[in-house]
């Protein structure tokens, strides 16, 4: 990169996909503005590279998070990847109206909210790039994870909606749709007993994450599948969804066998 840095904005920066990226932006020369509800390992993290501020901020206390995005403008920001994130699974005839305000709170309502901010500052300054972290569960209902799937569904038609409002403003929008994805969560879903179906497909690197971001960046796509099976299963869902209650006792099955295989690693 040359001339005046660039800069990024990182939710969900301190472990999992947000510090690999983070990792992978501080390499290729950007200023980062780094966001985390865990202040301590957000500020280790910050502390290892060369440009870098740490900002410690819960997204469910909606005070705090009105009085940041109330402030993105001043950071400037070229580049935000909106990432954080939570998954907490369950029958919805089980699951507790906390976990349910939980996903509406992180993965809906604060990433509408970061997105509508960066939009606003990125239209006045007539340039730049959202990108959010979504997931295949946007794009096929996961029996087990219903809460966090109405919120990644609610991000797509979000997204898709924001896209097509500032393309003629010179900002891009795009999403990142992996499946599973080798982190802490995903180890703290599987031993939760947590939805077979995140492990239809191969569990993903965190380095393939990384890449994907990388090629949003370059292409400015509007959903970008961290695996080619990925986008095509979300064309044949998309076209027939009526269908999924026949394919589910299969894909059940090739996701309790790839679950297994996976918790037998940890």
């Amino acid at each position: 990169m040359s001339g005046v840095p660039k800069r990024a904005l990182i939710t969900g920066s301190a472990a999992g996909i947000g510090a690999a990226v983070a990792v992978n932006l501080n390499e290729l020369g950007y200023e980062l503005i780094l966001v985390d509800k865990d202040e301590q390992a957000n500020n280790t993290l910050a502390a290892g590279f060369r440009n870098a501020k740490s900002i410690a901020l819960d997204l469910t206390d909606r005070d705090a998070l009105r009085l940041f995005c109330n402030n993105i403008e001043t950071l400037s920001p070229d580049l935000a990847f909106i990432n954080a994130g939570v998954a907490l699974p369950g029958d919805v005839v089980a699951i507790s109206e906390a976990a349910i305000d939980l996903h509406l709170d992180v993965n809906l309502r604060s990433a509408m909210l970061l997105n509508q901010a960066c939009a606003k500052a990125m239209v006045k300054a007539g340039q730049g790039h959202i990108i959010s972290t979504v997931s295949m569960g946007g794009i096929t209902p996961m029996k087990g994870s219903a809460a966090y799937s109405a919120t990644k569904f609610a991000m797509r038609g979000f997204l898709s909606a924001l896209h097509s409002e500032l393309k003629p403003h010179g900002v891009s929008v795009s999403g990142i749709y992996p499946s599973a994805v080798d982190t802490n969560m995903l180890k703290h879903e599987v031993r939760s007993n947590g939805s077979p179906l995140n492990f239809v497909s191969k569990v993903a690197t965190v380095d393939e994450v990384v890449e994907s971001v990388q090629y949003a960046i370059k292409t400015k796509k509007l959903e970008v599948y961290v695996s080619s099976i990925d986008g095509l299963n979300s064309r044949i869902i998309g076209f027939f969804p009526s269908l999924l209650d026949r394919l589910y006792p299969f894909l059940e099955k090739i996701g309790r066998k790839g679950m297994a295989q996976y918790k037998s690693k940890l």
